[in-house]
């Protein structure tokens, strides 16, 4: 696991601490004593073993992957609104010359670009990439999602046992229960220290029950996709109208009584925190 960074706080007396830039790990993939099942495309053969930079082949891609499975110092949480997450991509559109459209090129990020995803304007402050963040709303795409991945760079391309310890849970969350995929924006769970009381079924049992959540976690961009928030125009890439995530989630909270107060956490049960 990579180190917790450094956040950016937001309120009076704002201090920004400056996040740390990413460099590619450059070790090998650790050697497993015991082979159980088959590897991942990298020879990794289970998720205890996989380095952070997972499979990434280029550069960009391992400092992605590093970037997903990085968590966040702990403090005072950013609170973002999904309108926010819409502004953080129009910011990131501008930054990158993004176009969203069938056929687009993916843009990889270098490290130096990575590092202008800093100090970005939403509501009444800045956020960064790396922040710790907040962010609520419900649990959508049901019957297909919420869902556990599938084979990711990230996690060494380990398939999916029926167990799910290798594989992120992609969550889609939205402003309202009856809203769509490509009106959402997603948020993951990551397998590595993910707690117990967190099994897909019971997030797909919560999604059922229109319960509004609370996610904690890391601000994360993720750039292998391509935004595909227009049902009459879709992309083909996965459903939701920001790249910006909260990515890995580190903090889990249900709101049981369907009305809770965003800034008073002991209004909402969490069901399970990253240590």
């Amino acid at each position: 696991m990579v180190k917790r960074c450094a956040a950016a706080v937001i309120g009076p007396g704002l201090v920004v601490a400056l996040l740390a830039t990413a460099s590619a790990v450059s070790g090998q993939p650790r050697s497993s004593s015991q082979h159980r099942g088959p590897s991942g495309g990298c020879g990794v053969r289970d998720i205890g073993s996989c380095p952070d930079f997972g499979c990434g082949k280029t550069e960009p891609d391992k400092v992605l992957n590093q970037r997903k499975r990085t968590l966040p110092s702990l403090g005072v949480a950013v609170a973002l609104t999904l309108d926010d997450f819409d502004s953080l991509q129009q910011a990131a559109n501008r930054l990158f010359a993004l176009k969203h459209i069938p056929q687009a090129h993916l843009k990889e990020l270098t490290v130096p670009e990575r590092d202008l995803l800093r100090q970005i304007k939403v509501g009444s402050g800045h956020v960064s990439e790396g922040d710790f963040v907040q962010v609520s709303g419900y649990m959508i795409g049901l019957p297909q999602r919420p869902k556990a991945e599938g084979a990711e760079s990230v996690n060494c391309n380990l398939q999916d046992d029926g167990t799910h310890k290798n594989n992120d849970f992609h969550i889609p969350l939205a402003r309202r229960p009856i809203d769509t995929e490509y009106e959402g924006v997603v948020v993951e769970m990551i397998p590595q220290q993910r707690p117990s009381t967190w099994r897909i079924e019971t997030i797909r049992t919560l999604a059922q029950q229109h319960l509004p959540v609370l996610v904690r976690g890391q601000l994360m961009y993720d750039n292998k996709h391509l935004v595909n928030k227009d049902p009459h125009a879709d992309n083909g890439q996965p459903k939701r109208f920001s790249l910006w995530e909260v990515h890995p989630v580190t903090e889990f909270y249900v709101c049981r009584t369907g009305s809770c107060d965003t800034a008073n956490l002991a209004e909402w049960e969490l069901l399970g925190k990253m240590d």
